[in-house]
């Protein structure tokens, strides 16, 4: 048992302190050496790369026509797969028709026949999960709410999905009516922008919204023609505030490899910093590691996920071992306006796990203890229990550190697992806040989003 918490424990701890490694770009500047990255032995370029394709698909380019015509064929075909009760099918196709707009829809000339067609896709779909029923209808119930909380003006009609679809449709919305609401307001950083929530335009910022469902969402929002980025968030009741930083969206490179592209070397040296830091908290990161060609040598900057930094510059013969050093705090100088790094000590981490070693090897050395006394004892008396005082002594003492072994083994065993539980603890006690959030609005013809990250 205590084996298995230890394995555990030293799992969550390599898990917790994984390293991004990442390049930082300017125009017509010097490549960083690739070495870097396998030196350094970070989080595999692949994975990480598809871990942020993941968590933050790109938005690229306008919306086009093929698209829109894709989503309506989609949608035709799943309608009459649902009308035939080929449920499979229309659920396949139905939510490649919604995933298709929610990515897709970026044009003002379009947005309306958009926003029609989305929405038809989210009733067909959660209408056809629901016909099939059993283990479909939960999943049924989570496509209405995303529905209602990208559309809250929006009803279908009768006349196309019938009196029984509409009727489910109410009643999930009667239940969201019934729960707690939100106030969000959200800022952008470098002037206004459009904002999408569940692919849908639903105003520009700053805003501030009252009323608003709570729930998980997908937002992105646009400046111009600069790339960005869809972010999977959720709101919760109570106000909700956040500022969007665009630039991160902008700068962030994930296709092959993961890069940070600047526009100058003044752009990087002012948000490196900052952008690693956020980089860190998408990818659940302990630290992100910057790097760059500086004249024929490697600029390092170490971030952690609170923001706090440190860099150096070396040899690339030199960086395994520095970036050692610059992890553990025994080199580097911290970067101006950034925080200080210095490695998480876990205080009450080490003190738990110290209990846990010490209670454990505590009970192993009195278990052996009693065994051996019984051992004693069974070979002087083979065919009974001991009769002379001095041994009737033994055998008791035996007995009790055999009961005290057996407390000790379970002291160990919770203080190993309080020692797992405060790792995680003081991690997040000391790596940043929460997590972002969003919600809609509720208006008489459009709704508005925001999200939240508190530090």
């Amino acid at each position: 048992m205590i084996l298995i918490l230890g394995l555990l424990w030293v799992g969550a701890a390599a898990s917790g302190d994984r390293l991004v490694v990442v390049e930082a770009t300017v125009p017509g500047g010097a490549v960083g050496d690739v070495r870097v990255r396998s030196a350094v032995g970070g989080m595999p370029d692949v994975e990480a790369s598809a871990l942020v394709q993941e968590r933050l698909p790109p938005v690229t380019g306008t919306v086009l026509a093929e698209p829109l015509i894709d989503a309506d064929r989609l949608l035709r075909e799943g309608r009459e797969a649902y009308l035939d009760g080929r449920f499979d099918e229309a659920v396949t196709q139905l939510a490649q028709a919604r995933e298709l707009l929610k990515r897709a829809v970026d044009s003002l000339d379009e947005e309306r026949r958009a926003a029609e067609t989305l929405f038809k896709a989210y009733m067909y779909l959660a209408f056809t999960l629901r016909a099939r029923g059993g283990d479909s209808v939960p999943q049924a119930t989570e496509v209405m709410n995303d529905a209602l909380r990208t559309f809250p003006s929006i009803e279908p009609s009768v006349a196309e999905f019938g009196p029984e679809n509409v009727k489910f449709y109410r009643l999930a919305r009667s239940q969201l009516e019934q729960g707690p609401k939100a106030r969000v307001r959200v800022h952008t950083t470098g002037g206004q922008a459009t904002v999408y929530l569940n692919g849908r335009l639903v105003g520009v910022s700053p805003l501030d919204l009252k009323q608003v469902y709570v729930g998980r969402y997908l937002v992105h929002a646009r400046q111009g023609d600069q790339p960005t980025r869809v972010h999977a968030i959720e709101i919760r009741p109570g106000d909700n505030e956040f500022s969007l930083d665009l630039s991160f969206d902008h700068v962030l490179q994930s296709e092959r490899a993961l890069r940070l592209s600047y526009g100058s070397i003044a752009a990087r040296a002012d948000q490196h910093v900052g952008h690693a830091a956020q980089l860190a908290r998408s990818l659940d990161a302990a630290e992100v590691l910057v790097y760059w060609n500086a004249e024929e040598r490697i600029h390092l900057t170490l971030v952690r996920a609170d923001g706090a930094a440190r860099e150096i510059e070396c040899g690339i013969s030199e960086v395994e071992h520095t970036v050692a050093d610059l992890r553990a705090g025994r080199v580097g100088q911290p970067v101006a306006g950034a925080r200080e790094v210095t490695r998480q000590q876990r205080r009450w981490t080490w003190v738990a796990g110290g209990v846990a070693a010490a209670t454990l090897v505590g009970g192993v050395l009195l278990g052996m203890s009693a065994q051996s006394d019984f051992d004693s004892l069974n070979k002087k008396y083979p065919n009974g229990g001991p009769i002379d005082p001095q041994d009737v002594d033994l055998r008791d003492g035996g007995r009790s550190k055999q009961s005290a072994a057996n407390v000790m083994f379970g002291v160990a065993g919770a203080a190993a697992i309080t020692a797992g539980v405060l790792f995680f603890y003081e991690a997040r006690a000391a790596g940043g806040g929460e997590r972002a959030q969003v919600a809609p609005m509720i208006g008489p013809g459009l709704a508005g989003a925001a999200w939240q990250v508190r530090f």
